[in-house]
């Protein structure tokens, strides 16, 4: 496996420390999980990177993907992870290895932390990316894995996805902690603080301005700092709220146009999106289909005659 996956991110030189964050954080660590679920761009890994930052745990993180979801890779990366942050742990990078070929790995991994059960004081499992874990075997071995951790380690877990059912057995334990978009929010003292800390001089009434129009949205508050250090602009007077904190910084980009094909009946929003090929300067639409559902009924790429 790479190193990479068992490395947390380095923390920007723009990153600020968020208080009010920290301390639901903090509150996690008494029960022993925290569970950040929230969409893209919302700074799930940040927060946790950067709430590790300022503390000295140490830290066994793995960063998940698609492969991580067959059970042989899923363990086999948490003792990577432990066995990285345990650098002379030689034990644990033998039982990572032999769990990939193990006939049975969460048996293999059970073994492995029974005898681990004295070396997790202090230290912090963070699983990111777990919107990648849906195989049915993981989820239901999921409450025997967590209660195999080893004594005094705290887990924090972020998803793009809600909790899976098995995280529900934890809920009555008070074993587990929820964090979710609304908590990651900026606030305008801290959109505030964060302009000041790139240099940027916007008043406070700006910086809640700034917040209100994207809704508290991680990325689009970063999104708008940069276009206003490039281009020198500010937020503008109060506007409509938007629906969504996505479709506010969206709405700032050039939409594409729609083409209605001939004998497209008008029935819903035409899903064919214009895209510009500016080496050729044709345009090609993504299909012809008509959104009928929640499911776009898309075919493949069709050129299109330009038009002005």
């Amino acid at each position: 496996m790479s190193a990479r996956k068992f490395t947390p991110p380095a923390v920007s030189d723009h990153w600020i420390r968020r208080d009010r964050l920290f301390a639901l954080l903090n509150r996690a660590v008494k029960q022993g999980i925290a569970f950040i679920h929230a969409p893209g761009g919302c700074g799930k890994t940040v927060a946790a990177a950067g709430w590790l930052a300022t503390k000295r745990k140490q830290t066994a993180w793995l960063a998940l993907d698609r492969y991580d979801n067959e059970p042989a890779h899923f363990y086999a990366g948490i003792l990577g992870a432990m066995a990285q942050a345990q650098k002379a742990s030689r034990s644990l990078q033998r039982h990572a290895a032999e769990a990939l070929a193990a006939p049975d790995p969460l048996a293999h991994f059970l073994k492995a932390m029974s005898a681990r059960q004295d070396s997790g004081q202090g230290c912090c499992l963070v699983l990111d990316d777990f919107q990648h874990i849906d195989n049915p075997d993981i989820l239901a071995a999921l409450p025997r894995v967590l209660a195999s951790l080893p004594a005094g380690m705290f887990l924090a877990v972020a998803s793009r996805r809600e909790a899976p059912e098995p995280f529900d057995q934890l809920i009555a334990k008070a074993w587990i902690s929820f964090l979710s978009a609304a908590d990651l929010r900026f606030s305008p003292d801290e959109a505030h603080a964060l302009s000041r800390h790139k240099g940027l001089s916007l008043s406070r009434g700006e910086a809640e301005e700034l917040c209100r129009s994207v809704g508290g949205w991680a990325l689009g508050v970063q999104a708008r700092l940069q276009a206003y250090d490039r281009e020198g602009a500010r937020p503008t007077a109060p506007g409509p709220r938007p629906r969504t904190a996505q479709a506010a910084f969206l709405s700032t980009k050039r939409k594409p146009r729609l083409w209605k094909l001939p004998g497209q009946r008008a029935t819903g929003p035409a899903c064919s999106p214009v895209i510009w090929n500016s080496r050729s300067g044709e345009r090609w639409t993504q299909g012809s289909g008509i959104c009928s559902s929640r499911r776009h009924s898309c075919r493949s790429l069709s050129r299109m005659p330009a038009h002005t």
